[in-house]
């Protein structure tokens, strides 16, 4: 009973002190139970975790801070270097711009601008056109300076007008004007180097040049591409006669009479051949036919009278003489009479008179009326390709 009382006692105690009932058979073992008593959560730990996720927010927030005024320092500083170096190149340039500006040379090259810009390339070419038209017109009129200023206006405004490139190298051949010519045929043929014509003219310039071998080079070019081209056979002649190669030269002539039958210019060469062997009638009835052609033809005239004097004919030598005295300047003749052909018909009296009026002539300045004297001043110049009349209105437009 006393056991029993003490035990509902203890039981009492226990659920004073809180302990479950449960806690009661285990105090029946002798011994406590071994092993860790199970830790109680502490219920303020919810509370400290989320002041820790605020703190890491915001030194994550302070770090991104810090970085953007960083990079915003960081640019300043580049954007300052970059103004100043700018600077720096201003005033090292300051010499420069500071001196005087040709206003005028400023205002022409805004115009030259401004013209390109509303100028159509159809416009230039017109333009270039019509002033080429124009150098033709004063080229046939006699005015060959003009004329020649005219094309060189006309290759300023459109230099692609290769044709009159050509026309002006020609021209400047009549003019005698070698150097010019080489120069303006040269860049011709480098813009149209398969052009027979081009390569004729610039042959020409070269043989005046005294460069015969570049001369012929070009010429056989020529055959080459074109072997009916009727000049370039006549001009390779005249070069084998520089070159004393007759044979040569007589085949480059009857090459051209092939193509040019009674040409006066060929026939004149020919009788020349004929008369160096001492072949005078065959050479003599060559030049009449030539003076069928041509009977006011100075140099002509002047060769058959020579020949005619060599044949032992005076009579028909002063015929000629006189003849090309009343076509020709008196210098003109006064310097064939005295060469060695004439040489027994100036020592006599009708000679000597004739020789000193011709002196009295050109020491005067006489000179013939335009109309009555038929004076060739280029005649033994080689053959020069010379397109047809108007043909430089016919030009290169623009693709």
């Amino acid at each position: 009973m006393k056991e029993r009382m003490r035990q509902s006692s203890t039981a009492k105690v226990n659920k004073k002190n809180g302990a479950p009932e449960y806690l009661y058979h285990l105090q029946k073992s002798d011994s406590a139970p071994t092993g860790k008593i199970p830790r109680r959560e502490n219920p303020r730990e919810p509370h400290v975790s989320s002041h820790t996720g605020l703190h890491t927010f915001l030194l994550v927030l302070a770090s991104m801070g810090l970085f953007l005024l960083v990079v915003l320092f960081i640019s300043k500083k580049t954007w300052q270097m970059k103004e100043s170096a700018r600077t720096r190149d201003i005033h090292s340039g300051g010499a420069v711009t500071e001196q005087a500006v040709d206003l005028g040379k400023k205002r022409l090259e805004t115009e030259e601008l401004l013209a390109g810009v509303t100028r159509s390339d159809s416009d230039l070419t017109n333009e270039a056109t019509l002033l080429a038209r124009r150098g033709d017109l004063l080229q046939a009129a006699g005015q060959a300076l003009q004329a020649a200023e005219m094309y060189a206006e006309a290759l300023k405004i459109w230099p692609d007008l290769n044709s009159v490139r050509g026309e002006l190298g020609r021209l400047h051949l009549r003019q005698r004007a070698y150097g010019k010519a080489l120069i303006v045929l040269q860049a011709a043929v480098g813009n149209e180097p398969d052009s027979p014509a081009l390569l004729n003219d610039l042959a020409v310039a070269f043989f005046y040049q005294n460069r015969i071998p570049k001369a012929l080079e070009l010429l056989d070019a020529v055959i080459q591409y074109d072997p009916n081209f009727a000049p370039a056979h006549f001009n390779r002649a005249l070069c084998f006669l520089i070159q004393s190669d007759q044979t040569a030269a007589r085949e480059a002539l009857d090459r051209y009479l092939v193509l040019a039958p009674g040409d006066a210019k060929a026939l004149k060469e020919k009788a020349f051949l004929e008369a160096s062997q001492q072949r005078y009638p065959e050479a003599y009835a060559i030049q009449l036919s030539a003076l069928n052609k041509t009977p006011d033809w100075v140099p002509l005239v002047l060769d058959a009278a020579a020949v005619s004097a060599l044949m032992g004919e005076p009579e028909r030598a002063w015929s000629h003489l006189e003849h090309a005295a009343a076509k020709a300047p008196p210098a003109v003749v006064l310097r064939s009479f005295r060469g060695s052909a004439f040489e027994a018909i100036r020592k006599t009296e009708a000679g000597q008179a004739f020789e000193k009026r011709l002196d009295e002539q050109a020491r005067r300045g006489q000179s013939l009326d335009e109309h009555s004297r038929a004076w060739d001043a280029f005649s033994n110049e080689p053959l020069l390709f010379s397109p047809p009349a108007g043909s430089t209105a016919r030009r290169e437009k623009p693709e």
